[in-house]
């Protein structure tokens, strides 16, 4: 698996950075993080049972999701882990790219514990 001791979970300066661009609006704040958490748990069970269903195409369709969202959020381990899936997507390994979504379940929980800590989601 990819080694991330040195990629924070968190990319404070991209999340400083929807703060400005929300001026400051806390509820605007914690209803994008909201929708983070709850949408990427759902795309990764839909990851699973499109790869029980061999929907490789949907399965390359949702993590190409969560790459953006990631990004854009600043779950910086989340963005890695899921652009190296997408990769590998592309390179039609797809069985190799469902050998990841353990990793990607793992960091996601990491993430979701830490924005909700941050931005009080219960």
């Amino acid at each position: 698996m990819l080694d991330l001791t040195n990629t924070p979970v968190l990319n404070y300066q991209t999340i400083d950075t929807i703060k400005h661009q929300a001026n400051g609006d806390e509820a605007i704040i914690n209803e994008i993080f909201e929708s983070f958490v709850y949408d990427v748990q759902n795309m990764i069970i839909q990851i699973n049972v499109a790869i029980e269903n061999s929907d490789y195409k949907q399965f390359k369709l949702i993590i190409h999701t969560i790459k953006g969202l990631s990004a854009t959020i600043g779950a910086s381990q989340l963005h890695i882990v899921s652009k190296e899936i997408d990769l590998l997507l592309k390179e039609d390994k797809q069985e190799e790219a469902a050998r990841y979504i353990p990793y990607l379940a793992q960091i996601y929980d990491d993430c979701k514990k830490l924005v909700k800590e941050k931005f009080n989601i219960v």
